[in-house]
């Protein structure tokens, strides 16, 4: 259905939006350009919270505020969790879209 399809869609844009962002966000680490992490964490914070993507967006909201208070360790562990949980999504994603495609 158009539902199942738009969901597709918004996931697989999510991911790979996500993949570039957090490209970037370790770039602008080891430049330590807080900065810069901060930004990229308020759009994660923002494109997780549109898909519901709960644990996702509360993290990005730690590395937002770390970013903003310049604490490398927090933000690193903040990058660290956050990729944890992404790689979680990304296999649930998957799992979750071989479902639709067997209905």
């Amino acid at each position: 259905s158009n539902d199942i399809s738009l969901a597709q869609k918004l996931i697989d844009e999510y991911i790979a939006q996500t993949r570039i962002l957090l490209m970037q966000a370790k770039d602008a680490l080891y430049h330590n350009n807080f900065e810069e992490l901060a930004k990229i964490a308020h759009t994660l914070k923002g494109s997780s919270s549109t898909i519901s993507a709960k644990s996702l967006y509360s993290t990005a909201y730690q590395m937002e505020k770390y970013s903003k208070e310049e604490l490398t360790t927090e933000v690193v562990n903040s990058i660290s969790k956050f990729i944890a949980l992404f790689t979680r999504f990304i296999k649930e994603a998957k799992h979750q879209k071989e479902d639709w495609q067997n209905d």
